[in-house]
């Protein structure tokens, strides 16, 4: 893409040749180490990255590199066909011309929105605009020009590198076929569980309670549509995050402190906007 270098001076850093589809945890801690190396050497980042897995990618970079004094901007194609169309393109043209703006976030290009990466979700309808997030967090958009909405000014240095990710984070999506054994065996070893109760307004009592006696591990339920306030105790009520954002700050979390209480602290804090 010749036309880059009419914008902005490019210098392509290679970290990972993983498909996106087959992602691991590993190179999220890979990418924000590549990042972090070359923080002084760039006014911003363009992370190229396919849809798939893209909201843990860009969430997980969210919790690592915080203090953020500079914009670091997730995009990609939509699929395989994409890349052979101009739409990878302009995602890309876009993204770079974002960067010139330096807004001070992990955020996300496609189509003609930049959005916070960690509350983004993924778009219902078929767009160019393949991810979508709550007004607020819609940072700008391009049309002919770029609209910037936030007012954020960053800091002036960037907090020290948090790469390290715990990957021993089981995840349970609890419905009627639920199954006790296969608790007992997928979460007795986890160092933390995420539980999705999205479909849940009145908290299962019975079915968590299982769980916990078969775990000493963080547990955190994920429960956005819950009418209750309190969680039982042993877990963590998580109603204002998205899952993507709940699942990767869980990780994160749990390599800053093994005490429970300080792990609870860190999960209902807002540390990077996260909170909806």
């Amino acid at each position: 893409m010749p036309e880059l270098s009419i914008m902005a001076d490019v210098e392509p850093v290679f970290v990972s040749s993983n498909p996106t589809n087959s992602i691991t945890p590993s190179i999220w801690e890979a990418l924000a180490q590549a990042i972090y190396d070359h923080y002084h050497q760039a006014d911003g980042f363009v992370v190229l990255h396919d849809v798939d897995n893209l909201l843990f990618t860009s969430a997980a970079l969210s919790f690592q590199l915080q203090k953020l004094s500079k914009p670091i901007i997730f995009t990609g194609a939509l699929g395989k066909q994409a890349i052979k169309t101009s739409e990878v393109r302009g995602n890309i043209i876009n993204a770079i011309q974002a960067v010139s703006f330096g807004v001070p976030e992990v955020s996300i290009m496609f189509g003609n929105r930049l959005i916070r990466a960690s509350t983004a979700t993924r778009s219902t309808t078929k767009s160019l605009n393949a991810f979508t997030s709550p007004n607020e967090s819609v940072i700008g958009k391009i049309y002919f020009s770029i609209r910037v909405f936030t007012g954020s000014k960053g800091s002036k240095k960037i907090k020290p590198l948090r790469a390290n990710l715990e990957p021993n984070v089981a995840t349970l999506v609890l419905n009627p076929l639920f199954n006790v054994t296969t608790a007992k065996t997928l979460y007795t070893q986890a160092a933390g569980v995420v539980i999705d109760l999205a479909g849940f307004q009145q908290l299962p009592e019975k079915n968590l309670a299982v769980i916990a006696d078969t775990t000493k591990a963080a547990m955190v339920l994920w429960a956005p549509h819950l009418t209750d306030d309190e969680a039982p105790k042993k877990t963590i009520l998580v109603k204002n995050m998205t899952w993507h954002s709940t699942v990767t700050k869980l990780m994160w979390a749990l390599k800053q402190t093994n005490n429970q209480t300080e792990i609870t602290k860190l999960m209902v804090k807002d540390i990077t906007g996260e909170l909806l």
